[in-house]
């Protein structure tokens, strides 16, 4: 019932939405989302009138809602060893950086992460010219600077976006948890986290995949 630009999970007795068009998240009883799924959803008028508000009711029914993801099970092993980066390495990484920061603020969330679908288009047609662990040590060696802490959207969408330069497909995926609200996003590859630990990303519930 509602469009594909919002999806939802549940954590306990309140189900979350995501609404990636507007860029913002609510809350409403976990049984309105069962009924939200359902092939002839009844309503009650208080919450249809929310939904309404929210603008969700309009396109109605044109995708999914429900949440879809892998479980991640690993996390990426830190390297043993980091070489100290080239500046060249520095100035592209910097770049990227700077490119995704104007992106975030400029552009509609809804086309920031349909830019990460078509990238991992083009990294799939790609031949991985470089490791994967071996990018995530130059760049988290160089974001630590540039980014600094809590800024795990910049940080993801930058290392996604080098990832798939080098043809290197991965998932975005953002999670929420409760009491007290908090979101969260990382990168993974399957079941394994790229850019997070296990301890992290298990205190969130998956709400949006991105691949």
């Amino acid at each position: 019932m509602l469009p594909s630009w919002v999806t939802f999970c549940t954590i306990g007795d309140h189900a979350v939405f995501l609404d990636i068009r507007n860029n913002r998240y609510c809350a409403l009883p976990a049984a309105t989302a069962i009924q939200l799924t359902s092939s002839k959803p009844r309503l009650t008028p208080a919450v249809e009138q929310r939904l309404a508000r929210l603008g969700w009711l309009k396109h109605a029914g044109d995708g999914e809602t429900a949440s879809s993801h892998v479980i991640p099970t690993m996390e990426l092993a830190p390297a043993e060893t980091v070489e100290r980066p080239r500046i060249g390495t520095v100035l592209g990484i910097a770049a990227v950086i700077a490119a995704t920061k104007l992106a975030v603020a400029t552009a509609p969330f809804e086309r920031v992460l349909g830019a990460v679908s078509g990238e991992n288009v083009r990294a799939v047609a790609m031949n991985a010219a470089h490791p994967l662990n071996d990018i995530i040590a130059r760049f988290e060696t160089i974001e630590r600077v540039v980014i600094g802490r809590d800024a795990c959207l910049l940080r993801s969408l930058s290392l996604h976006r080098l990832l798939a330069r080098a043809g290197h497909p991965t998932t975005l995926v953002f999670g929420v948890k409760l009491h007290p609200f908090e979101a969260h996003c990382w990168l993974q590859q399957g079941d394994l986290v790229l850019n997070d630990t296990l301890e992290q990303t298990g205190l969130f519930t998956a709400i949006r995949s991105v691949q």
